[in-house]
């Protein structure tokens, strides 16, 4: 919910926003593996087995395809097998993005690993209800009063998951439970909406989207929040994140 309404979505991107669609946004630099958007169409094909035309769509907006062209002919694959998925490769205007974040039906984070969940805050933000992993970074700020939250097991990370080192674990999610999620969002979509009510009511009762700064007791409450660890920087590389 925001104080200025945000953009409309643009039609130039064919989304029928007269229909329920799920929305998620990743960069390829951060790996399809962690990232996790095939599980997540695989999610989405259990929960709406019936691709009638009509029904429910899923919209992934990527980044840097042209930088991991096999895994972004992957995806596009998998994504070829459902007329309800929609892949957004091309670099969008910010007012455009933030209509696919606000607007859309709820966002959906199917995550094996999570360094803090940026858009999904950003979708909280907004007032769209979200899907997450119950694994990693985000369980800083979601919980089953706020999010839905996708129960994870323990998996090993393989050997082609790089740079996360093989062998070591992290949260796999379960994709029967996501579409469970899925599908009842989609079926009751007030309840989903009076959560994200209630979390708004509770953290902005002015009613507002507002940029955050520094001073703001609201900034300084999450950072304190916020576990400080040392790292010791062995290579650094500048990128653009989702």
């Amino acid at each position: 919910r925001s104080a200025a309404e945000p953009p409309e979505v643009p039609a130039r991107l064919k989304i029928p926003v007269d229909r329920p669609w799920f929305f998620f946004a990743f960069d390829y630099l951060s790996t399809v593996e962690r990232k996790n958007p095939l599980g997540l169409i695989e999610a989405f094909d259990r929960a709406f087995p019936q691709d009638d035309g009509a029904g429910p769509v899923l919209v992934i907006k990527t980044l840097n395809a042209d930088r991991r062209v096999g895994d972004a002919e992957r995806l596009r694959l998998a994504a070829s097998r459902r007329r309800g998925v929609i892949l957004i490769d091309e670099y969008l205007e910010s007012g455009e993005l933030t209509a696919l974040m606000a607007r859309c039906t709820a966002y959906v984070s199917l995550h094996r690993a999570e360094g803090l969940g940026l858009t999904i805050a950003e979708a909280m933000a907004w007032g769209r209800p979200v899907v997450v992993s119950e694994y990693s970074g985000n369980l800083q700020f979601t919980n089953s009063e706020n999010a839905f939250l996708v129960p994870c097991a323990l998996a090993t990370i393989p050997d082609d998951a790089e740079p996360y080192p093989a062998g070591t674990l992290w949260g796999d999610p379960d994709l029967d439970e996501a579409a469970s999620i899925l599908r009842g969002i989609v079926a009751d979509p007030a309840a989903a909406s009076a959560q994200q009510d209630r979390l708004l009511a509770r953290y902005q009762p002015e009613g507002g989207f507002r940029p955050l700064d520094p001073a703001d007791p609201l900034y300084r409450g999450a950072m304190a929040q916020l576990a400080a660890v040392k790292l010791t920087i062995i290579r650094w590389r500048a990128k653009f994140k989702l």
